[in-house]
């Protein structure tokens, strides 16, 4: 069997690839048949949500992150795939990525929470793993589902996670001195971690109702519970350690080819 040669480069989608931000949300919408959807007609926001029943303000947040990415382009208010997107995101093309890049995509916390923000669904995130160095510590502390935690970085926010991704999130794109990356970075940050925080909030005043609203407004005091390594553990904050060395080892080597250390 012969194949035409791709007439664009898959490049974006080697971005996609090697990127920890962008992924998830593409993932996510492989999954729930985004790019298929606008394969069958080009849409807008209100449109595409209605026509595979999404959150329409997720939908909303979305999709100018795909056009920024080159996945997508808008005309008159409505959105349709790019060539690389056709090319290498839909089921039937020869080229498909889908398939591995959503092997990829369960592994990452954002992807579920990204899922479930579209699908309008109230995400359950506390405490939940990531892959921050901050984490860690707010992993020693949390007792996921199970209690209002107010005890070492929650003292001081209510979302140490979210925050902890935002720090490294700009620190990275700010030391790999990329500006396209630098923007996705922040479009990402600012299309997912909002959309979670409050889908977090809604759930835990669901769950816990006054107690949560009483440490939010800040009138119980903080529990001084120490950290734990085993707690930390437990939630496999371990993965975060690993995936954070990994980053900085990327980046290291990074610094070493640009310094022109290697051939001397």
């Amino acid at each position: 069997m012969t194949m035409d040669l791709p007439t664009t480069d898959d490049r974006p989608v080697w971005d996609l690839w090697l990127s920890m931000y962008h992924a998830p949300a593409v993932t996510a919408a492989i999954e729930l048949d985004v790019f298929e959807a606008l394969a069958t007609a080009p849409a807008t926001h209100e449109e595409l949500a209605r026509r595979l029943k999404l959150s329409e303000r997720a939908t909303e947040i979305v999709l100018p992150l795909f056009a920024a990415l080159g996945l997508l382009s808008r005309y008159e208010g409505r959105y349709q795939l790019s060539d690389v997107a056709r090319l290498y995101l839909l089921r039937g093309s020869p080229y498909d990525w889908g398939g591995l890049l959503n092997r990829m995509g369960p592994s990452s916390p954002h992807h579920a929470a990204i899922r479930e923000a579209l699908k309008g669904e109230r995400a359950s995130t506390t405490g939940a793993p990531g892959d921050r160095p901050s984490d860690a510590w707010a992993a020693g502390h949390v007792e996921k589902s199970r209690e209002v935690t107010s005890s070492g970085p929650y003292r001081h926010t209510r979302h140490p996670l979210y925050l902890g991704s935002t720090l490294l999130g700009v620190g990275f794109a700010v030391a790999a001195n990329h500006l396209w990356l630098g923007l996705g970075v922040v479009v990402y940050l600012a299309a997912t971690l909002g959309a979670a925080i409050r889908a977090e909030e809604a759930h835990l005043r669901d769950k816990f109702g006054d107690a949560y609203d009483a440490y939010a407004s800040r009138r119980v005091p903080p529990s001084d519970r120490r950290f734990s390594w085993a707690r930390a553990i437990a939630n496999r904050e371990h993965h975060a350690v690993a995936g954070t060395l990994a980053g900085l080892s990327l980046l290291l080597i990074k610094v070493w080819y640009s310094q022109g250390f290697v051939g001397r």
